[in-house]
């Protein structure tokens, strides 16, 4: 009778690691951008132009990398900010309360790719490198 059962409790046990191992792969935590160095460091005006020349290898190239860009902040919200009239910055803060429109800065962030449908080029996780005021 206690070989019977232990088949099934051996099975039971089979069945919810591999379950525990599934969950644990498709929720892995989120990757942290704090931390990690920026696959390339480029300008605005630079990156607008790589896009509208070669958008498909520069999008399959830096697409979920860290890119860190440069440029002049063009429009403004509490969550996102818009560099150089073409690049969406998104955030998980606030972030309005030392920037105004017309400033010059870096943002580290996660490529995400070119919304042609808005004409925008798109990051999430964003965070602010510096912000150099304009006068």
């Amino acid at each position: 009778m206690f070989k019977k059962y232990f088949k099934y409790v051996v099975l039971i046990i089979i069945i919810v690691a591999i379950g525990y191992g599934i969950k644990s792969y498709i929720y892995q935590p989120h990757e942290d951008l704090t931390q990690r160095k920026a696959d390339l460091e480029i300008k605005a005006e630079r990156l607008i132009e790589n896009l509208n020349t070669q958008s498909e290898l520069f999008i399959k190239k830096y697409h979920h990398q860290t890119l860190l860009v440069s440029g002049q902040v063009t429009e403004l919200d509490a969550s996102w900010l818009i560099l150089n009239q073409k690049i969406l910055f998104k955030f998980n803060q606030n972030i309005t309360k030392d920037l105004k429109i017309g400033d010059s800065l870096k943002v580290k962030a996660r490529f995400l790719g070119y919304d042609e449908l808005l004409d925008e080029i798109n990051f999430d996780q964003s965070m602010l490198i510096n912000n150099t005021q304009n006068e």
